[in-house]
């Protein structure tokens, strides 16, 4: 539908207008400035010279800028056009008042000079998960635990031990490169042999490759984070890294875990850098916790692999772009082999320090490529530097990267030269690409090692980077191109981060006065004429997107009907309220009466969801809410429903979850409980679809890729990569590869096999219409396959996992539901095996049990319809065409309905009698989900058997499972499985 949003448009360029004469005439600059400085009265004019740029971003936007162009020297350079060179200037970054020096003498001075200078980088949340982490900011602590690191990634011992085990993984890799047999991304494969060494310095060769692999994953989420604005939203740089961040900790916290395992039972283990970090003491003789140890690590890989690694891969192209440096490289490596024994195998410390030439290339290359542009410090008092106040508090920029770039001290700076270094003696502070003082990088002699073994073996064995790399990496713009095409993914979070807070701010002023919301409210209701004074109360948030924000933030706390209550407090109780979410003017209905109305009148209301791309693939899908809707549903619920139906089902429902529940007690150690429930429905639902003959391996990596469709639906739309949405397209590209090469095996196994075992999918392919035509082909078949994968998936597994949960949250409840299947075990005939449907009717209390978990947790809080016409509702129009949510969670919770709604009660239910409408799980009518019966036996076969035979214990913070701190953790809970006796 084309939105009519001349309106949008004019506000937005008077807005933008005014925006842009307020700052072209500098005014804003000049109330900024005068709001930074007017605190210094008399001192200001001591300040460096400089400019303060806009309300709360500062000068990002253009710092920005800079940065993305691979030379944030531009940055400094407009400064100096501006103000002349005076090697220190004043501006505001990352939203605080800062200090920039960019000259030799004054960088040397702000990094050595601790007294006046302090550590100025505060670590992201991202990196310290927001423990408190100040051991490397000038601390007591800060030298001690300095030499205790330094102390294995230094000195002529430590490097000579490491050598070995640099080179096994360079030599790998390398070999690894050429069997791949196809073009690679340069970039990213260097980081990962960097990566691979400072895990293996850290946590000894031993740690498990699997694991790296998995860590680096989450760590380059990470990373991505740290260049973005802190957007805790689904479907932003940020949030994905808080997420990856972590995974991360997990997966460290269980090497951990096993590491200490194994130190009791191997004692010779070779040790890393974590052991040495593990026992150290403080003067109160206090170790470091796991927390702290944590931190260390993600900072060594934030230090480690991004400095070596991208170093390393800089000094490969600049030389293939240079044959003569190449050449000569080459030659100085070639004679260093010709002069060892033949008896030595590997490279030893004194050939590194032979490589005199090899070492002004990686020096030119850190000197163009400085990976830390600038260094941060704080000012610990008013201090002078050149004649300028630096205020006390004030961050410091010590931007070496211009430094390197003076073409006052290096000729031709840009250009690519390490013969300069032959008589170069650089003067104190022209050359600081690890810093300087205490804010020099401990691992400095480490990445240069790890560089130098990198292109010694890269030198001597490999060539024709061209070739595999990108064609003629020669070409200085496709070598630009090159990095931008790696770096992409950052450099586009920087702009839409940067915008979004600009826009924010905006938007934030206009929101606040109202006006925004009286404008989008004449828009949808003016059409309406008179009748608008009859819709129901409410609002319409913001333009396009409406209420989908705060919806969104309801969502995430796993009880969205505080978006629900904030209605109810602005408008009243009368369960009816207009809103816009999703893009479509919807209302709102919430009490059982007019729940049960607009679910049961078919010919007032229609289905309303709209199947999303993620899952029709972009086909028209109308059989949901089309004139074969009743066909196609009498068709798919005749196998999951019914006395015989079921009865058939149970079997293979069993045999999934006894041989499940057996392996976890196998694996011996702490599962995510949601996710291994979830694969037990996911199991169940692609066997009923697919039949039980479906291979283990093909299930597999279909439950893998629906994993990331599903977090897509819940995503903003954004096709680009790097973010959720786009993720998930390409994993349901990939489900639908796997699902018809499933089709296929079946269609030839059907030739072959004529009695083989069939699932619902027969039954879909073989159905026909009035006139004898098949319903669907291939494509509709894996439409209603991803859709009953995730109508299955999410009820069954999510209920089955919130009512163990429960249960072992509640000692009485637990031995009533278990007293009960001992008694059904006790009562059956010796000759019987498995459970039978009249054994499961007879689970009066376990049903209960179900009942109350899907009353707290209802899966899906509310049914999407349609009103099909004009229809009047408790008094209020619901106008044609637009959408009804009804919110069935919010009568679940209703306190005047169930006493103490938000308590875990199954024997509430032992005398209610629930009145229609009041307890909808899985919807009502035409909308009730056809799978119910399925969904609730598959979950009471799963608490028969765990109850029985099986306990969970807690392995979160927090102890024995007796208190859920939060609503959410279910989807973070990790709890051992523990077998009866």
């Amino acid at each position: 539908m084309e939105l009519d949003l001349w309106w949008y448009n004019i506000c937005a360029a008077v807005l933008l207008g005014a925006l842009y004469i307020l700052v072209f005439t500098g005014f804003i600059g000049k109330v900024v400035e005068w709001y930074y400085v007017k605190k210094f009265g008399k001192k200001q004019s001591s300040l460096p010279p400089g400019d303060m740029g806009l309300p709360l971003i500062g000068n990002m936007l253009s710092f920005i800028r800079a940065y993305k162009s691979q030379f944030p020297e531009s940055f400094i350079n407009n400064l100096k056009k501006r103000y002349g060179e005076t090697g220190i200037y004043k501006t505001n970054l990352i939203w605080k008042p800062s200090i920039i020096v960019c000259s030799p003498e004054l960088c040397r001075k702000v990094l050595t000079d601790d007294e006046k200078f302090a550590s100025g980088y505060e670590f992201s949340s991202l990196i310290c998960g927001g423990v408190p982490f100040d051991i490397m900011s000038g601390s007591p602590g800060h030298k001690r635990f300095r030499r205790l690191t330094t102390s294995r990634i230094n000195g002529h011992d430590s490097l000579s031990t490491l050598i070995g085990s640099i080179e096994e993984i360079v030599i790998r890799k390398l070999e690894e490169w050429t069997r791949m047999n196809h073009p690679i991304d340069f970039l990213p494969e260097v980081h990962k042999i960097a990566f691979k060494v400072i895990t293996t310095i850290f946590l000894g060769p031993e740690t498990d490759d699997s694991a790296i692999a998995l860590m680096e994953k989450n760590y380059e989420y990470l990373f991505q984070g740290l260049f973005s604005s802190p957007i805790n939203i689904p479907g932003f740089t940020f949030h994905r890294a808080l997420k990856a961040r972590k995974e991360l900790a997990t997966i460290i916290q269980a090497i951990l875990a096993e590491r200490r395992e194994k130190e009791s039972n191997v004692p010779n283990i070779t040790k890393g850098l974590i052991d040495l970090i593990k026992e150290a003491e403080n003067e109160e003789g206090e170790k470091m916790d796991d927390e702290y140890i944590i931190i260390v690590l993600i900072i060594f890989l934030v230090a480690g692999r991004e400095t070596s690694g991208r170093a390393a891969a800089w000094a490969t192209i600049f030389l293939h772009q240079h044959p003569q440096f190449l050449q000569k490289a080459k030659e100085e490596q070639e004679e260093i082999i010709r002069r060892r024994p033949s008896s030595q195998k590997g490279l030893t410390l004194e050939e590194i320090k032979q490589m005199k030439y090899l070492s002004k290339v990686i020096d030119e290359t850190l000197r163009i490529r400085t990976n830390t542009f600038a260094l941060f410090r704080e000012a610990k008092q008013d201090t002078e530097l050149n004649g300028y106040l630096i205020p006390k508090g004030w961050k410091i920029l010590v931007w070496t990267s211009a430094v390197h770039m003076d073409p006052e001290i290096y000729s031709n700076p840009k250009e690519f030269n390490p013969s300069r270094w032959d008589d170069l003696r650089p003067k104190a502070g022209s050359f600081q690409p690890f810093g300087a003082g205490s804010s020099t990088c401990p691992g400095a002699d480490l990445a240069k090692l790890e560089i130098s073994i990198f292109l010694h073996y890269f030198l001597l064995n490999y060539k024709n980077i061209g070739t595999r790399l990108r064609n003629k990496v020669e070409d200085e713009f496709l070598v630009d191109n090159l990095v931008v095409y790696i770096e992409q993914e950052i450099a586009e979070t920087f702009d839409l981060d940067s915008v979004l807070v600009l826009l924010g701010a905006l938007t934030y002023i206009l929101v606040f006065t109202g006006f925004i919301g009286r404008v989008v409210e004449w828009y949808y209701v003016k059409k309406l004429g008179k009748k608008q004074s009859s819709l129901p109360p409410g609002d319409m948030g913001l333009p396009l997107i409406g209420n989908t924000l705060s919806f969104i933030r309801a969502y995430k706390s796993q009880f969205p009907e505080s978006f629900l209550n904030n209605l109810k407090k602005r408008y009243g109780k009368t369960c009816i309220y207009k809103t816009n979410l999703f893009w479509k003017p919807s209302i709102i209905v919430c009490g059982p009466e007019l729940c049960r109305k607009v679910l049961t009148d078919d010919e007032q209301f229609t289905t309303g969801y709209e199947v999303s791309s993620l899952i029709s693939g972009g086909k028209p899908f109308d059989i949901f809410s089309g004139p074969g809707h009743k066909r196609f549903r009498r068709l798919i619920t005749s196998p999951i429903n019914g006395q015989d139906s079921l009865s058939l089902l149970i079997g293979s429902i069993e045999e999934i979850v006894i041989n499940t529940l057996k392996e976890w007690t196998r694996m011996n150690q702490p599962i995510d409980f949601l996710s291994e429930v979830h694969k037990i429905a996911f199991k169940v639902i692609t066997t009923i679809f697919l039949g039980p003959a479906t291979d283990d391996s093909s299930i597999a990596l279909m439950e893998k890729n629906y994993t990331y469709l599903f977090q897509g639906l819940f995503s903003t739309p954004i096709n680009i990569p790097g973010f959720t949405y786009h993720r998930a397209l390409k994993a349901r590209k990939m489900l639908v590869t796997i699902i018809q090469a499933i089709l296929a095996e079946r269609r030839e196994k059907e030739s072959n096999v004529p009695n083989i075992r069939k699932g619902l999918i027969d039954l879909i392919k073989e159905a026909e219409n009035d006139q004898g035509e098949k319903i669907m082909d291939e494509e509709h078949i894996i439409v209603v396959l991803i859709i009953f994968l995730v109508a299955g998936r999410e009820t069954s597994g999510r209920t089955a996992a919130w009512a163990t949960i429960y249960l072992h949250q509640h000692p009485q409840f637990l031995q009533k539901a278990k007293e009960e299947q001992e008694e059904i075990i006790r009562r059956r005939p010796s000759s019987q095996k498995g459970l039978t449907l009249d054994e499961i009717k007879q689970m009066k209390y376990l049903s209960k049990v179900i009942d109350e978990t899907l009353r707290i947790r209802t899966n899906t809080f509310a049914l999407f319809r349609e009103a099909k016409q004009d229809t009047e509702l408790n008094g209020f129009l619901v106008p044609k065409g637009w959408k009804v949510l009804v919110w069935t969670s919010d009568v679940h919770m209703d306190p005047e309905i169930y006493s103490n709604p938000k308590e875990f009660n199954p024997s509430r239910w032992d005398d209610l009698r629930p009145k229609a409408g009041i307890f909808q799980p899985f919807g009502a009518g035409s909308s009730s989900c056809p799978g119910a019966d399925l969904a609730k036996l598959e979950i009471s076969i799963f608490l028969h058997y765990f109850l029985l035979n099986y306990k969970l214990e807690q392995v979160n913070p927090g102890g024995p499972i007796n208190y859920l701190p939060s609503p959410e953790p279910v989807d973070k809970f990790r709890a051992k499985i523990i077998k009866l006796d």
